[in-house]
């Protein structure tokens, strides 16, 4: 979970949140991830169940457990039921959806037109390279590549991938990686470029650019930024 903004924070320090299974369940309250759970009764009924956990009672429960013990103590997350009707899972899908925005954090509304600028674009001969940054509204600066192959123009649009750099630890390579083979036998931005492919991909949080961009500054890099 990542928050970008200083109140974000600190509230997420002051409390955590766990999400119970999206589907009906009977109420429990008890001990979750090693912390006990406070009041807030639990409705069977409702896809979102919500408990707020108290960090001194997290805290508590933590000390009184040896390190290697805690992570022991926690019990499993229930299994997803995939339902076996079309129309059953749609629903659970906006389910799904739901939950994944709220764990996501209060994040400021998508713009209706995105304000990305082209920093440079390179004519790579079969295909262009375009590096660009846009602002993601939550108070950083997201840089990234795009190949468009020769075959993509205006009334000929071509398939497009959205590439997913790997974690790897690699924090200072992030979307490098689409012009490098630490993770893959062949660059994967110009090969896939030179199939017809749009690529498109960014520095995930942490990684690459955006390494030493957090909450903490350049002083808090790779992993502890990550957790920030």
């Amino acid at each position: 979970m990542r928050w970008r903004r200083p109140q974000d924070c600190q509230l997420f320090r002051r409390r955590q949140v766990v999400f119970h299974n999206l589907l009906p369940f009977p109420a429990k309250i008890g001990r979750v991830h090693g912390c006990q759970v406070t009041g807030l009764p639990i409705n069977s009924t409702d896809p979102v169940s919500v408990a707020m956990i108290s960090s001194t009672e997290t805290k508590a429960h933590s000390a009184s457990l040896p390190k290697s013990d805690w992570l022991n103590a926690a019990p499993l997350p229930p299994p997803l039921v995939v339902p076996a009707l079309l129309t059953e899972w749609e629903t659970q899908r906006k389910q799904i959806r739901t939950t994944l925005m709220v764990l996501l954090g209060d994040l400021p509304a998508r713009p209706a037109q995105p304000k990305v600028k082209v920093l440079s674009r390179e004519d790579r001969g079969d295909y262009q390279l375009e590096k660009f940054e846009f602002d993601n509204g939550a108070g950083e600066r997201v840089r990234g590549y795009c190949f468009l192959p020769k075959s993509a123009c205006v009334g000929r649009p071509a398939p497009a991938i959205l590439y997913c750099h790997w974690h790897g630890g690699q924090y200072d390579i992030g979307k490098e990686e689409m012009l490098q083979t630490n993770a893959v036998p062949t660059a994967p931005g110009p090969a896939l470029a030179r199939k017809g492919y749009v690529v498109l991909g960014i520095d995930a949080y942490c990684f690459g650019e955006r390494n030493g961009t957090g909450p903490d500054g350049p002083q808090q890099m790779g992993g502890p930024g990550e957790m920030s």
